[in-house]
C-alpha cells in the first residue's frame, strides 16, 4: 500500500510498514467524519473493515494508534486482520476497555490461507480469554471471502450492542 517497494509475492498488501501512511490518512478523514457528526463518544463508536480494511484496522490496533485509540472503543474484522492482531495488539492494556468481533469464512476447505486463519483465529481467542478480553469470534459456515447479508445482520447487531444468538444458530 505506501511501501517503499512492493513484493508481490507477499500474502497481504497491507502491513506494518504502512502503520505512519495509514495513521496519518485514517486520522484526517476520521476526524472530518468526527466535525461532521457532532455528540461521537468512544464508547458508542465502531470502526472495523473486510478483507484489506481489516487488515488496516488491525495494523493501526497493532502501532498503537492513538487517535483511534482515543475514539474508538470497539473494533471488527472481517476476513483478515489476523496476523497483526495475533502479534501486537490483545494483550496491550489499552484493550481491556475494547470491543472485538472477528468474522471468517469457512470455504473453501483445505486451502492453506484458510487453514492458517483458523489458527490465528484459535490463537487469539485463547489470548482474549487469558487478558478477560470482550471477544467474539464467529465462523461464517458455508461462506468464502464475503460478507453475506444474515452475518451483516449480525455485525450491525453487535455494533449496537445486543445479544447474538448463541452459536451454531447464527
Amino acid at each position: 500500500l505506501f511501501k517503499r517497494a512492493y513484493n508481490k509475492n507477499e500474502d497481504s498488501l497491507i502491513s506494518m510498514e504502512d502503520f505512519p501512511g495509514i495513521s496519518r490518512a485514517y486520522r484526517v478523514m476520521l476526524q472530518k467524519v468526527l466535525d461532521a457528526v457532532p455528540n461521537t463518544t468512544p464508547e458508542r463508536s465502531t470502526l472495523g473493515g473486510f478483507s484489506n480494511g481489516a487488515h488496516t484496522v488491525a495494523v493501526l490496533l497493532a502501532g498503537h494508534d492513538e487517535f483511534i485509540l482515543s475514539h474508538f472503543r470497539a473494533f471488527y474484522f472481517v476476513d483478515g486482520g489476523f496476523g497483526p492482531l495475533a502479534a501486537n495488539v490483545l494483550h496491550k492494556t489499552a484493550m481491556k476497555g475494547c470491543r472485538f468481533l472477528l468474522l471468517r469464512g469457512d470455504q473453501p476447505e483445505g486451502m492453506p490461507e484458510r487453514e492458517h486463519n483458523t489458527h490465528l483465529a484459535r490463537a487469539l481467542e485463547c489470548e482474549a480469554r487469558e487478558h478477560h478480553l470482550d471477544f467474539t469470534s464467529i465462523i461464517m459456515r458455508g461462506h468464502g471471502h464475503e460478507l453475506p447479508p444474515e452475518y451483516l445482520a449480525l455485525l450491525g447487531q453487535w455494533v449496537r450492542g445486543e445479544k447474538l444468538p448463541e452459536p451454531g444458530k447464527n
